[in-house]
C-alpha cells in the first residue's frame, strides 16, 4: 500500500465542538507528483493537512501515511513528512540561520546539511538575513526551505502562498519546482487558488461538505468534465423539480434554466435530454479547473441522483 499510495484515508471524520468539519472523507494520493487539494475557505483543507501531519487527532476512519497511522505514530510521520502550514509563525527578530538552528535539532540526524545548502541557493536566502527584513515572499521559501531540508518523502504544503500578490506568488512556486526538481517526492498542496494549481499539479481532488466530491489526474478531469445548460427548468418533470435526469450531476439553478455539471458522461446525457423533448434548450460546453471550482463547490447546489437507465 505504501509503495503506490504513501496518503490513504478512508471515511475520516472531524469535528470541532458540534460541528463537523469532515465527515467520512476518503482519499488516496498516488506515489510522485503534486496532487491538488481544492476548495473553498473554511471547507477543512488545513484540518485533513494537520490531521496528516499528526499534528492534530480524529475523531474517527482510517488514516496512512507511508503506511503510519498519525495519530499512533507521530513522531515517525514526521520524520517522513515536510509540513508548512498557512502562517509559519516566524519570530521576526530571528536570522534565517536561528530557524535552521532550531529545525537541524528538531530533526536531529535526519537534516540534509547539502540539501540545505542548495535549498539557500534555489531561494535565495541569505543565512544572516533577519526575518523580520524579508519580504512575505521569502518568508515563504524560508517555511519551504524547513519544511524540504530534511528530503521527507511526503510534502504537504498548506496554502504555500497565501497572502501573496501574483508575481511574488509565481515566483515562489516556480522556486518550489526548481526546489523538488528531479525528486521523487510526493507533494499535496492545498489551495482555494485555481491558477496556482493549473501550473503546479499532476492530479485534483475538491473539497466539499466535509468529503471529497471529485479526484483524478487533472487532464482526465478537464476532458471528462462538462456543463450542460437546459432552459426553461422550471416545471420540466411535471412538479417543478430536476429529480430525474441522465447521469449523477450537480444542479444549480439559474433563473429559468439549471446548470447540470457532470464530472463524467456529460455529451451522451447533453443528447438524451435533447432527444427527451422535455427543455426547449440544451447547450453542452467543456470545462476547466475553475469552472469546476465554481460548479461544484458552490454551498448552494442540489445534487441529484439518476432515476432510470
Amino acid at each position: 500500500m505504501t509503495d503506490a499510495e504513501p496518503i490513504r484515508v478512508v471515511g475520516l471524520t472531524k469535528r470541532f465542538g458540534r460541528k463537523p468539519v469532515l465527515e467520512g472523507l476518503t482519499l488516496a494520493v498516488p506515489r510522485g507528483g503534486t496532487t491538488a487539494l481544492l476548495g473553498r475557505n473554511g471547507a477543512g483543507k488545513s484540518t485533513l493537512l494537520g490531521i496528516l501531519a499528526g499534528l492534530l487527532p480524529r475523531d474517527g476512519g482510517r488514516v496512512e501515511v507511508m503506511g503510519l497511522d498519525p495519530a499512533h505514530r507521530a513522531r515517525q510521520v514526521k520524520a517522513r513528512v515536510g509540513y508548512v502550514a498557512e502562517d509559519p509563525g516566524f519570530d521576526p527578530r530571528w536570522r534565517v540561520e536561528h530557524a535552521l538552528d532550531l529545525t537541524r535539532t528538531i530533526r536531529r540526524g535526519a537534516w540534509d546539511v547539502a540539501e540545505e545548502a542548495r535549498l539557500l541557493e534555489v531561494f535565495g536566502l541569505s543565512r544572516t538575513a533577519r526575518i523580520g527584513s524579508l519580504s512575505k515572499g521569502y518568508r515563504a521559501k524560508l517555511a519551504l526551505l524547513l519544511a524540504l531540508g530534511h528530503r521527507p518523502e511526503v510534502v504537504l504544503l498548506d496554502e504555500p502562498a497565501s497572502g501573496l500578490d501574483p508575481v511574488v506568488r509565481r515566483e515562489v512556486l516556480a522556486s518550489l519546482v526548481d526546489a523538488m526538481h528531479g525528486e521523487e517526492r510526493t507533494l499535496l498542496l492545498s489551495s482555494h487558488r485555481i491558477e496556482d494549481v493549473e501550473r503546479l499539479a499532476d492530479r485534483v481532488a475538491f473539497l466539499a461538505r466535509g468529503r471529497i466530491v471529485l479526484a483524478g489526474e487533472a487532464e482526465v478531469v478537464r476532458a471528462r468534465a462538462r456543463r450542460v445548460i437546459v432552459a426553461p427548468a422550471t416545471g420540466a418533470c411535471g412538479d417543478g423539480k430536476l429529480d430525474d435526469l441522465p447521469g449523477r450531476p450537480t444542479v444549480r439553478r439559474r433563473g429559468h434554466e439549471a446548470v447540470l455539471t457532470y464530472v463524467d458522461g456529460g455529451e451522451e446525457a447533453a443528447e438524451r435530454l435533447r432527444e427527451s423533448g422535455r427543455f426547449t434548450e440544451v447547450i453542452g460546453e467543456g470545462m476547466n479547473l475553475e469552472d469546476l471550482f465554481v460548479d461544484l463547490l458552490e454551498e448552494e447546489t442540489e445534487g441529484v441522483v439518476a432515476c432510470g437507465a
